[in-house]
């Protein structure tokens, strides 16, 4: 249900409906979290932390990352510590 709600939010961010986006991107992490699927939490708050960036609120975006890599480091998450050092890349760029 998480993937599915997750491409949901990818969906609005793209119709440009910022707000259902972050709604849903944020009930996906929480989904996540509930199982303990740590990975796709982590994986979840960098899809997060795009938006953020996105809709013009960079700190909020770095605050997202940092709360991110922690959760990815836990699992040894490799990839999804990869999409975090792009993420900071991308935002601070």
């Amino acid at each position: 249900m998480s993937y599915a709600i997750r491409h949901l939010g990818f969906a609005d961010k793209n119709a440009g409906r910022f707000e259902q986006a972050r709604e849903r991107l944020t009930e996906s992490v929480t989904l996540r979290r509930e199982i303990g699927f740590k990975p796709g939490e982590a994986a979840g708050l960098v899809a997060l932390a795009y938006l953020a960036a996105e809709t013009g609120d960079p700190s909020t975006a770095l605050r997202h990352l940092d709360e991110a890599r922690p959760v990815a480091e836990s699992r040894d998450a490799k990839a999804v510590l990869g999409w975090i050092e792009q993420a900071h890349t991308h935002i601070r760029s």
